[in-house]
């Protein structure tokens, strides 16, 4: 390691030790770049999108999600790589949140605020097959369950979930159709 990549990984420890210690000059440092990391992921999954607050959600996931748990200690970050990290997997969350918001307002006509009476609908049956999707999905893994979520209830792409995963195409692919053999072997999944 050179000496400027020594001070570059002892200065990134200090900055990580004074933001756990809530210093503020130091999130003032840090918060422009954590900022942006998530802008990158926010704008990849809600680029089809307009409507939604990209910087709103950037924030949200910064100020809102990531810094109340690194203050109250229920993250561990050991380095600024994998405070990025972290952030970028946050503002995933937070855009698969925003995505499936309007997806489910567009569905059901909703305006924020408003609930349209449809007498017409049994709501219960509707609760019952979420809940049913959710209790299958619930015996897949964990990355297995993800393709799902993205591929069926975000509709992503493969090549989408690739990118959001940094997985190859063919491997979230695979996870999909494990996933759904699984899903067959079980139960009544068609």
């Amino acid at each position: 390691m050179e000496p400027s990549e020594e001070s570059g990984a002892s200065s990134e420890a200090v900055l990580l030790a004074n933001l756990k210690a809530g210093d503020e000059k130091a999130w003032d440092e840090v918060f422009p770049r954590l900022k942006e990391a998530a802008l990158e992921v926010i704008r990849h999954l809600v680029r089809r999108d307009p409507k939604i607050d990209r910087e709103g959600l950037a924030s949200k996931a910064i100020g809102e999600v990531l810094f109340p748990k690194l203050m109250d200690g229920r993250f561990e970050v050991e380095s600024y790589a994998k405070l990025i990290n972290l952030t970028r997997s946050i503002a995933r969350n937070q855009s698969l949140d925003a995505i499936r918001t309007r997806a489910r307002r567009k569905e059901t006509g909703l305006v924020e605020g408003f609930e349209p009476i449809d007498e017409s609908s049994d709501p219960l049956s509707q609760i019952a097959s979420e809940s049913r999707f959710e209790q299958m999905i619930a015996t897949l893994s964990e990355v297995q369950r993800l393709v799902f979520q993205m591929k069926l209830v975000d509709g992503c792409t493969y090549k989408e979930i690739a990118a959001i995963l940094n997985e190859p195409q063919g491997t979230v692919a695979c996870h999909y159709s494990r996933g759904l053999k699984k899903l067959r072997e079980e139960g009544d999944w068609e």
